[in-house]
This record gives C-alpha cells, structure tokens and sequence, in this order.
C-alpha cells in the first residue's frame, strides 16, 4: 500500500514539473527566419510574442498630462506617461525589411516595435531583439508611436519569440502515410 502511495505522488510531481516546464515558445532566430522563408511562408503569417516585460516611459507636459489622464504619473515635479508590455503578449508583424521586422502589439499598425540581430550577431546569438531604428537616439531609448521613450527592462534584453511548433513542424509538400493502428 505505501509502495503505491509513493509511485502515485511521484507520479503527480512528474506531470506538474513536465507540465510547468513545457515552454510553448522559441526565440526568433536567424535560422528560423531562414527556414520560414525557404518555405515562401509569410512572416506577416506568424505570431510573435515578447519574451520579457518593459516599461516605456517619457516626459510630458501638463497639458498633454491632461489628456492622459489616468496613464499619466507626476513623480519628482513632472508628469510621465508610461506603457508597460508584459512578456508573452502577443503581436503581429506589420512590415519585414532584410535586416528586421516591424512588431506591433496594439491594434494599430503604426505603433510598433523594430526587432532585429543585435551587431554583434557574428557571435552566438542569432536572436531577433528589441532595438532602435534610429542609430542617432542615445541607447536606452526607443522611438514608439513617433515619440522617444525611455526603455526600463525588467530582467534581460527583450527578445522576439514565435510557438515552438512553427520551428519543430516539418514541411512537406507530397503525401505523408498516417499509418496503421492494430485491432
């Protein structure tokens, strides 16, 4: 009887540890984009996801704090507006250019984040990450929306991810035998 209690709660510990370490999303890699592309499938097809949370935050005015009202903050004698963007939150791609990829994760298409191999992508990572368009804005600063903000991030770098069973999934364009099943 204790021989049975203890397989069946190692049991329950393995399918919650199987089931909370099951990550459902992969970085969105160099390799990816080249697969994807092989396949003549559209990178406006697929869904993206950010990988960790920021903040965007700029200075305002007290008029244009007016109109925020209720996302505007007044700390140290200013008023700030801040958008936060949680990890996971999906986004669509609005525009692919060779070297990077327009992301948007609110309704309208003009309001977008740039995504792209970091420079020194000759090292390891290949990953598509959050950057600047613009090379003349100081780092740490994003233009979004066609304002500056300030960028705060909550652990590393913001990185671009799509499902894992985009990357995993085989094309083939014959026909696949689906097999038997014995009676």
């Amino acid at each position: 009887m204790k021989m049975k209690s203890s397989v069946k709660y190692i049991s329950v510990i393995f399918l919650i540890l199987s089931i909370t370490s099951c990550n459902r999303k992969s970085h969105f890699t160099s390799d990816t984009r080249t697969k994807f592309e092989d396949w003549n499938l559209s990178l406006q097809k697929l869904q993206y996801y950010i990988d960790n949370d920021i903040v965007l935050s700029r200075e305002i005015s007290k008029d244009t704090a007016r109109i925020f009202m209720g996302t505007a903050i007044f700390q140290d004698g200013k008023y700030y507006q801040n958008i936060k963007l949680k990890a996971s939150t999906r986004g669509i791609c609005t525009a692919v250019f060779p070297d990077r990829l327009h992301i948007s994760f609110e309704p309208t298409d003009n309001k977008y984040l740039v995504f792209a191999l970091p420079n020194n992508s000759l090292g390891s990572d290949h990953t598509y990450q959050l950057i600047n368009e613009d090379n003349a804005t100081p780092e740490g600063i994003i233009k979004y929306d066609g304002n500056l903000y300030k960028l705060f991030v909550n652990k590393n770098w913001p990185k671009l991810m799509i499902s894992k069973k985009l990357i995993t999934k085989e094309r083939y364009d014959g026909r696949i035998m689906k097999g038997r099943k014995v009676k």
